[in-house]
């Protein structure tokens, strides 16, 4: 995700399409296009840092029972889009 640009695949005012080597966002009256390397699309709705937080943890949780490792209390995940604005998610089990 590092040195990515993040958007929402599941977006309720975006839309979103890939075009060759570009993916096009349209919002509004407006739209961007942008390499289809530079983008990573994400399965949530919106790339704020309570979304980001609970997907990497559902992400982790998929990796690890890819492992065989299951036996795990919780997962604790934070956040940070900048000093003092972060989000933790946790999930048990």
């Amino acid at each position: 995700l590092d040195e990515r640009l993040l958007l929402p695949a599941r977006s309720d005012c975006l839309t979103i399409r890939e075009e060759g080597a570009s993916v096009v966002v349209r919002y509004e009256d407006d739209e961007f296009r942008f390499p289809r390397a530079d983008v990573r699309l994400l399965p949530i709705v919106h790339t704020s840092v309570e979304e980001l937080a609970a997907y990497l943890a559902g992400e982790l949780r998929r990796e690890l029972d890819a492992e065989g490792i299951g036996a795990l209390a919780a997962i604790e995940i934070g956040v940070e889009e900048s000093f003092g604005q972060q989000a933790i998610y946790r999930r048990e089990g």
